[in-house]
């Protein structure tokens, strides 16, 4: 049987010192094995259950995370467990296991006919999509003989046969200091975002400060990319890696100028990548959080995410938007009805506002991979708290709330000025010319009094009252809707036939 199933990125090997019985190495052994963490040498004089002595252990931990701080995050693991157990346990010496990858030549079985007349592009082409043996070896005579070896399933070929290197082109690993070593994309991505958002800052205020702020930054992500390039692949020159680095950075800067001057400002790149870039944040924060997290210490992030299983929550965050938006016209949410569909929508706009909540969370997700924050100190998780709940609140409030007394403030003030008022979420005015089916003096008006020859802007109706805005006295009427004989007014600040 095997041990435990460790996700781990980072190792180190540390050697620790254990004073105490021989209960309390039992512990730091059973422990260690629990987390999957190697005992690589023990030394130390025997001892019993009720006498003391020093005993040595040399451990490799295991754990995910980034390479920054690593060793920090070793050390601080083995305190960690050592606190846990109460344990008089000291960390004399840790270190960080560093084995690079060798990449050798790579090679392929030669072709009967001896070479072939393709072009270097085509044989790297035909080489991607081959299913042919992959060998890699320091020689032709070691490279032949891996070749002719049999493996179990797949017969080798014969033992005079040739073998052909792969050319730069074709090989993969060609250059390379490790099988994968893609940290130049990083600073990559942060010079696309970067261009993105120059060019969207260029558009909005097309100043000289803002286009040389814009071109340092942009030139500082671009250097240090290709420096991470040059770093990965030693083949390249600096001029090579900085064009490398460079093309996709103006392609994205192009892309963003087209799209800057063609599409509306709602879909232009500055607000689309202001949402899609803390997004993606937030969600790589979480990814990391999980990996590094049990479920003792994740479920009380997902506490806000059970908002809604609320008896009765659910349905109040659906007519929170329309009942703020009716405030602003002096109006209840029992004197218009909204449909079940529009507030299931406004419903889920407010849970999406505020997930916003989830920042905290993701930081803390960033903090664990860069070995900031392994204590996990009583106080530190009370702040992450406290800001998961200010960013509930924050969100709900500027990306909910807040805008929907906005939009009503702005309806009224269209209303006032006899323009076109747009519709939110489930609440629909309209303009219409308010005739009456008997004479004006026999309908029941509560409010005001009704005058057939103005427009009046319908808010909306409920239980067969109509409610009926007046832009002059900027009040509202309610009038019942059986009374009425409404027709859209073309221009409400015209008289009504």
């Amino acid at each position: 049987m095997g041990g435990p199933t460790v996700r781990w990125d980072q190792r180190a090997v540390a050697l620790v010192e254990l004073r105490g019985t021989l209960t309390d190495r039992q512990l730091f052994e059973e422990a260690v094995a629990a987390r999957g963490w190697p005992v690589l040498e023990r030394r130390g004089r025997e001892v019993t259950a009720v006498t003391e002595g020093v005993a040595w252990y040399v451990v490799e931990v295991r754990f995910p995370g980034s390479e920054f701080r690593s060793v920090v995050g070793a050390r601080q693991r083995l305190e960690v467990l050592a606190e846990e157990l109460r344990l008089a346990l000291v960390v004399e010496a840790v270190d960080r296991v560093a084995r690079p990858s060798e990449v050798r030549p790579g090679w392929v079985p030669a072709p009967a006919g001896g070479g072939t007349s393709h072009r270097s592009w085509t044989r790297a082409v035909l080489a991607w999509g081959a299913n042919v043996r992959q060998l890699r070896a320091g020689s032709e005579t070691a490279a032949r003989a891996l070749a002719a070896r049999p493996l179990p399933g797949a017969p080798g070929t014969g033992p005079g046969d040739a073998v052909r290197r792969l050319e730069p082109g074709e090989d993969d690993l060609a250059g390379r200091r490790a099988p994968v070593y893609r940290r130049q994309w990083v600073p990559l991505s942060l010079a696309v975002i970067a261009g993105v958002g120059a060019t969207e800052d260029g558009r909005l205020d097309p100043s000289p400060v803002t286009l040389a702020s814009g071109l340092v930054l942009v030139g500082a992500a671009v250097a240090c990319a290709a420096l991470l390039a040059v770093r990965s692949r030693p083949d390249w020159t600096l001029g090579r890696a900085r064009a490398v680095v460079t093309a996709p950075l103006v392609a994205a800067a192009l892309v963003a100028a087209v799209l800057c001057v063609s599409l509306p400002d709602a879909l232009a790149p500055g607000p689309v990548l202001s949402f899609v870039a803390p997004g993606t944040g937030v969600v790589v924060g979480l990814w990391l959080l999980t990996r590094q997290a049990s479920w003792r210490v994740l479920l009380p992030w997902l506490v806000p995410a059970a908002l809604p299983l609320v008896p009765g929550l659910l349905p109040g965050l659906g007519v929170s938007l329309p009942a703020l938006y009716l405030r602003a016209f002096g109006l209840d949410l029992e004197d218009v009805e909204v449909a079940s569909v529009q507030q299931l929508q406004a419903a889920l706009k407010v849970l999406v506002c505020m997930g916003v909540w989830l920042v905290a969370p993701a930081f803390l997700g960033f903090l664990k991979h860069l070995h900031l924050m392994i204590r996990g100190r009583w106080g530190g998780y009370a702040a992450f708290a406290a800001l998961s709940a200010f960013s509930l609140l924050i969100g709900a409030w500027t990306l909910a709330f807040g805008p929907a007394l906005e939009a009503g403030r702005a309806a009224v003030a269209d209303a006032a000025e006899g323009r076109q008022v747009a519709p939110y979420y489930g609440v629909e005015p309209e303009w219409v010319c308010a005739g009456t089916v008997r004479p004006v003096a026999q309908v029941p008006v509560e409010g005001g009094v009704l005058d057939p020859r103005r427009a009046y802007l319908l808010v909306g109706d409920a239980g067969g009252t109509a409610v009926l805005w007046d832009r002059q006295r900027k009040a509202a009427l309610k009038v019942p809707l059986a009374a009425l004989r409404l027709v859209p007014a073309g221009d409400p600040r015209r008289t009504c036939p």
